[in-house]
């Protein structure tokens, strides 16, 4: 997700202008969104300009408890690009957590599946009623037995 142009050009201490020119001339790389606006990424624009501190001698204070120390633009802009990233890769991770369990669920329905098909092929072949082994019987001990012998 990038940043504004307007916000780009604060935090490099530029003008608006500035940064969609150097977008035009290749400098740095940005798309336009939805609503047709400059997004820049801000690695890209720090790839290339350097970051001011301070923008306009003020400090953004970063949100929470009032114990927390002023950040620069600079850092709270990154501490807000972090925190999209957090809650992304936690998003990816729950969706992972579900796959997981789903597995897991589908490798216990498998494995009771095997067993239950298991006890039923072993139950098969011990039920089966044992039929003695004979002798070779056919056409060839036929015609033995009629010259007398078993064997040709």
């Amino acid at each position: 997700m990038g940043i504004s142009a307007k916000e780009a050009a604060e935090v490099v201490g530029m003008s608006r202008n500035g940064i969609i020119k150097a977008i035009k001339s290749g400098r740095i790389s940005g798309q336009k969104n939805e609503k047709g606006e400059w997004e820049i990424e801000p690695s890209e624009l720090f790839r290339v300009y350097k970051p001011v501190e301070e923008v306009e001698g003020g400090k953004v204070e970063a949100s929470g408890s009032q114990s927390t120390p002023p950040y620069t633009t600079v850092q709270a802009l990154q501490m807000g690009l972090f925190q999209q990233k957090i809650d992304d890769l936690q998003r990816r991770l729950g969706d992972k957590d579900g796959v997981i369990e789903d597995l897991r669920k589908r490798l216990d329905r498998e494995a009771e599946e095997r067993s239950k098909l298991t006890a039923l092929l072993t139950d098969a072949r011990t039920n089966r009623p044992e039929t003695p082994v004979e002798g070779k019987r056919g056409l060839f001990s036929w015609w033995g037995r009629r010259k007398g012998s078993d064997a040709l």
